[in-house]
């Protein structure tokens, strides 16, 4: 939690960090010695699937193989290593990072199955993850372009960079058939505020996701069974470098398992009210901002930890949610399922909390959670002031929200008017 004395408004605009290094390192702190029989493993694991060119197949292949090479109950929060004073100084492992964060961005090269899964056609290259020309167009400038967040926000000194709409969101997702049949009543101009309009929005996003998870098991295996980053290493005299790599891929095994299994059952599930699955919309006349993620609850509103980080073998109870717009209203959508008690706590929660508090809390839960955020030229350029521009920054930086009480305030141009349940 802040303290008292550290409510500073200079304090918070010159460290991003500010307000939750406290929570990461208050984790508790584990020998590396401790760490050697999973890294011992997790080399097993990379070096199976290094010659695996499908993402989806070395990923399912990497899951089943951590039952082979068991991998300790514990998790790392591995970033917590580089959350220090010198963060943003030059760092060994950026360079492997940057590498990492470059081939999940790229094009994929090669077929690539629909992430229907009955579905035997490769996908098309550019599957929005969301709206394209419905929530993309209400922030896109003059030259149809929009900001979108870096993987590796201080390479070239910003953390944004401008993409064409027709670029954003896009991943190689589903077929051409299954992309018309499944979201053609999503990209109409009024779509219906329905759940199973809402499912199939919530299944876009889940899939996006999945896929990155899946290419960064896959680039997170070289970085281990290669001798490039052992070089670097040895270099710096940081070992550190292949090894939190490798206990990072180990957080990444245990997502992808889950989201996973979410895709499996949402393509067999359906969306009535009897559904196991809850959503709850929030409206706003404009949001500057927009994305798509998973957001695994660890904090509550009151900043009070709900839910452990550090489980391989348990899974952690998330919500999914993504952005659109209908009638001329921007929304965000949450989903969840009905029987994770955690998830159930944490929108009790949420409605119960003031408007105005929620707006500011907003940053948070949708950047903090998502893994790119598109955000309107001219609302960062013309609209927005330094603490607004702080605020996306400091969400940014959190590899899942923290909670941290929004005592700046909600940004420019985000207002909740009200939410409901569907």
């Amino acid at each position: 939690m802040i303290n008292s004395y550290d409510y500073s408004i200079m304090r918070f605009l010159a460290d991003p960090i500010y307000g939750y290094r406290d929570i990461v390192h208050a984790q508790k702190k584990t020998e590396i010695s401790s760490r050697a029989e999973d890294f011992e493993s997790l080399c097993k694991i990379s070096n199976t699937i290094e010659g695996i060119n499908d993402p989806y197949e070395a990923a399912r292949v990497s899951v089943k193989l951590s039952k082979k090479y068991p991998l300790s109950n514990n998790m790392n929060i591995v970033n917590a290593n580089f959350l220090e004073e010198d963060t943003f100084d030059k760092n060994p492992a950026k360079l492997i990072e940057n590498e990492i964060a470059v081939n999940i961005e790229k094009p994929y090269d090669g077929d690539i199955a629909c992430c229907t899964p009955s579905c035997n056609n490769f996908s098309i290259n550019r599957s929005h993850s969301i709206q394209k020309s419905k929530i993309l167009s209400t922030i896109v400038d003059k030259k149809y372009s929009v900001y979108q967040t870096k993987n590796m926000p201080f390479e070239g000194g910003k953390f944004l960079k401008k993409v064409g709409w027709k670029n954003a969101s896009t991943f190689p997702g589903f077929c051409e058939s299954c992309e018309h049949l499944m979201f053609k009543d999503s990209e109409k101009s009024n779509p219906s505020l329905d759940r199973d309009t809402l499912g199939k929005l919530i299944w876009r996003a889940i899939c996006f996701t999945r896929y990155r998870r899946a290419v960064e098991i896959k680039n997170r295996a070289l970085v281990v069974s290669k001798p490039d980053s052992y070089l670097v290493g040895n270099e710096f005299d940081n070992f550190m470098v292949p090894f939190s790599s490798a206990l990072i891929l180990k957080n990444r095994i245990a997502t992808f398992k889950n989201l996973d299994k979410w895709i499996s059952e949402f393509e067999s599930a359906n969306f009535g009210k009897k559904s196991k699955y809850e959503f709850l919309l929030l409206e706003l006349d404009f949001a500057p901002f927009v994305g798509a993620g998973v957001a695994p609850i660890h904090y509550d509103f009151t900043g009070k930890m709900i839910q452990s980080a550090g489980r391989f073998n348990t899974p952690i109870q998330h919500f999914t949610f993504t952005s659109f717009i209908s009638n001329n209203k921007s929304y965000f959508v949450f989903c969840w399922k009905k029987s994770d008690f955690i998830c159930k706590k944490f929108m009790n929660q949420l409605m119960g909390t003031d408007l105005n508090l929620l707006s500011s809390f907003i940053p948070q839960i949708i950047i903090g959670n998502s893994d790119t955020v598109y955000v309107s030229p001219d609302w960062w350029d013309n609209k927005s002031n330094s603490v607004d521009k702080h605020i996306l920054l400091h969400s940014f930086l959190m590899q899942f929200s923290y909670m941290v009480f929004p005592w700046w305030g909600p940004v420019k141009g985000i207002r909740i008017n009200k939410f409901f349940h569907v």
